[in-house]
């Protein structure tokens, strides 16, 4: 399967990186861009032909990607991009308990739901940095919410 003609772009063979690393850095940031469908096969000659480079630090550099866990070999099949999907699979599993357990306190839910109403009126007013200081203090203390009532819980 070939790649897509702008995904990866030749190397610069004068950094200070060896090819390897070269190779590992431009595919994971194709992979983690999304630039592969999930479960797409990667094919090292192809990669290799759109990098001009040889086989060997592809071959080495899908190695490191496989340390990183954002692909997968599978014997007959190759190498094997699924780190989006199970990093969403992971995160909606996180997510749905989560959010069970702390939406189940009628006071988290009301505060939750300020919070987000403070979080959309700077997105609305077009203030990035508002927006920011919002999510990053409803993300924190959301978290420690959550910690509480399942400690509490664990305790009576």
């Amino acid at each position: 399967m070939p790649l897509p003609v702008a995904a990866l772009a030749p190397l610069d063979p004068h950094a200070l990186v060896g090819l390897r690393e070269h190779v590992h850095r431009a595919l994971r940031q194709v992979i983690l861009q999304g630039g592969f469908e999930p479960g797409a096969r990667l094919n090292e000659r192809a990669i290799a032909e759109q990098l001009g480079v040889s086989t060997t630090p592809v071959k080495e550099a899908l190695r490191l990607l496989e340390a990183d866990g954002l692909v997968r070999t599978k014997p007959r099949s190759g190498v094997i991009v699924n780190y989006l999907r199970l990093l969403n699979d992971r995160q909606d599993v996180y997510d749905s308990g989560a959010r069970r357990v702390i939406h189940s306190d009628p006071a988290e839910r009301q505060q939750a739901l300020t919070e987000h109403r403070q979080i959309g009126r700077a997105v609305i007013a077009g203030d990035p940095d508002a927006a920011e200081v919002a999510m990053k203090a409803h993300v924190l203390r959301a978290g420690d919410s959550y910690l509480d009532l399942v400690f509490r819980k664990k305790k009576d």
